[in-house]
């Protein structure tokens, strides 16, 4: 294993890269054929969990699989550079790394990456089988159906409310951290970049809220700085900063946050695209939204220690409150500029007070900056209805 922790030039991530398949024990499902096996015609959308969207997209060949990788070296970085320039950045496989080193430390995952970016997912996420050997009808074929649907809806997607089930019902409330068992940087969050200050949890969906704007559903950068110590990095212009600040303008001191990770995709899209129109301080529900664009209520569980109602499929819920009265750092931490991006100077500093999650959870990583951005219709088709 390669231990050195300097610095590394593009160059020397793709050096790494050109020999890491084989090293890290690496297998392909990744195929530029149409789906096959029993599973493909089964596993169709809506998907009720990041494990079934992702045993979908494996079923049709757009998953890579790799037993170890040393993330002290930068190896999963190295790799998903080299599997973009192989494969493009349009149909560069979604990955699945079983064991991770970081830290000095081997950690048992899965963490999953590049989930929602392959072209074929446009489709999928949808319902919809991708027309083989053509990128392009594919794109076009999901285009057609949002926009069949906008049509449908006078130019706003469908909502259908969350429904609500009881804790047992509730995969990710099958373990229970508490007090000093919570250690967020046992679980294998990534640093991906040298010049990036630590790690990050970089996929989790943010929930904040405001008596008048109701609730946020936001993807921000959240560093972790101890085992119950993370730097939620919501900046000015974005709907959760604007909330913490208009609680501190209230005078309150603190407010309840909570972050989940692994959670369904469709709850990942409405995260971090802008989807949902919100004016003002109208209130959205994008859960609701996300149900619409999926066709079934997406199913929800309330928070042990605050009143958040989450996706109850989602892989690790870490919750907490923010405090008000001062701001913190957070990065420098690349971006999907391509660049490392500048430090927040007002990112808000989260406790957490617990954390719950499935039997052996799944971790997401985003490699921010060297895949493509979220799949693409569904902001754009809204954008050019009527």
């Amino acid at each position: 294993d390669n231990n050195e922790t300097n610095p590394f030039s593009r160059r020397e991530f793709l050096s790494v890269a050109a020999t890491g398949l084989a090293i890290a024990g690496g297998t392909s499902a990744c195929t530029d054929k149409a789906a096959s096996g029993p599973n493909a015609a089964v596993l169709k959308a809506p998907f009720d969990s990041l494990r079934d969207y992702v045993a979908a997209m494996e079923a049709h060949g757009n998953v890579m699989r790799f037993d170890r990788i040393d993330q002290d070296a930068y190896e999963g970085t190295a790799l998903m550079y080299r599997l973009v320039d192989r494969f493009g950045r349009y149909r560069a496989p979604l990955v699945i790394f079983e064991n991770v080193k970081i830290d000095g430390e081997w950690r048992k995952g899965p963490v999953i990456a590049n989930q929602l970016r392959h072209v074929e997912a446009e489709t999928l996420l949808f319902g919809l089988e991708p027309v083989p050997f053509d990128d392009s009808a594919t794109w076009h074929r999901a285009r057609a159906h949002l926009d069949e649907m906008l049509q449908k809806s006078n130019g706003v997607y469908p909502t259908i409310d969350p429904v609500e089930v009881s804790r047992d019902a509730a995969p990710c409330k099958e373990v229970v951290l508490t007090g000093d068992d919570i250690d967020v940087r046992s679980f294998p969050f990534f640093k991906n970049n040298p010049g990036d200050s630590g790690r990050f949890i970089n996929t989790a969906s943010v929930f904040t809220s405001d008596p008048e704007m109701g609730v946020n559903v936001g993807t921000y950068r959240c560093e972790i700085k101890g085992p119950r110590h993370i730097a939620v990095g919501s900046g000015e212009g974005q709907t959760g900063y604007t909330m913490l600040m208009r609680a501190k303008e209230r005078g309150e001191t603190t407010a309840p946050v909570t972050l989940i990770v692994g959670q369904e995709p469709m709850v990942w899209l409405i995260s971090g695209a802008r989807i949902p129109a919100r004016q003002g301080k109208k209130p959205v529900d994008e859960l609701a939204t996300a149900g619409g664009l999926r066709g079934k209520a997406i199913e929800v569980v309330k928070c042990d220690t605050n009143e958040f109602l989450v996706p109850a499929t989602s892989e690790i819920i870490i919750e907490g409150e923010v405090t008000l009265e001062s701001f913190e750092v957070n990065g420098p931490y690349g971006e999907g500029s391509g660049y490392i991006g500048a430090p927040y100077y007002t990112a808000f500093t989260m406790t957490v007070n617990r954390i719950t999650h499935r039997k052996n959870p799944w971790v997401v990583n985003d490699f921010t900056g060297v895949t493509r951005p979220l799949i693409e219709q569904p902001s754009a088709a809204l954008t050019t209805s009527g």
